[in-house]
């Protein structure tokens, strides 16, 4: 695994090839860290509302024009397992493998983003307003591909405004 991290780097990068299930500290962060929170913050959200899925099916959508890539996709992690939200292009790219790992990845670092230059895909955090990593917003490209510093600018601000629009589909009692 090629994992790297420095305070300078807002990237971490992995060769692919990992389960979905988060397996073990990565960046001196523990895999469960925050998990009892997580869940609980995540069950506050109406996640099958339609006008949800829509908007987050538009930013996915958006995701793919913007940044050339093949696919992307939008989940949250429940336990060991990710919950698609929102995804747009070949379905067979965005729901299993590379795509699977690099999302359990994102939600298990948590800080930054993460990169996986072998498959072309690049995740960032899904933040609820309490800091706590939801999910993942994820591309997936066709191929090997770097990701430039204005590409990662964008798709971390697409998953801000993709947790501004969570929020309106939260209970707050």
């Amino acid at each position: 695994m090629d994992t790297h991290t420095t305070q300078d780097d807002r990237r971490t990068t992995f060769g692919g090839g990992h389960t979905a299930t988060p397996t073990g500290p990565l960046a001196g962060v523990p895999a469960d860290a925050g998990r009892a929170d997580r869940l609980a913050e995540i069950a506050r959200y109406d996640l099958a509302n339609p006008g949800l899925l829509a908007h987050l099916d538009a930013a996915a959508t958006r995701a793919v024009t913007a940044l050339a890539a093949g696919s992307s996709l939008i989940s949250v992690m429940l336990g060991t397992a990710a919950r698609v939200l929102a995804a747009a292009g070949p379905v067979t790219e965005v729901v299993g493998p590379p795509a699977a790992d690099l999302c359990a990845r994102v939600v298990e670092i948590g800080v930054h983003s993460v990169v996986d230059r072998s498959h072309g895909c690049l995740g960032v955090p899904l933040r609820s307003p309490r800091g706590h990593v939801l999910g993942a917003f994820c591309v997936v490209g066709t191929g090997p591909r770097e990701f430039s510093d204005a590409e990662l600018d964008w798709l971390s601000g697409a998953a801000d405004d993709a947790a501004t629009v969570l929020q309106f589909y939260r209970d707050d009692r």
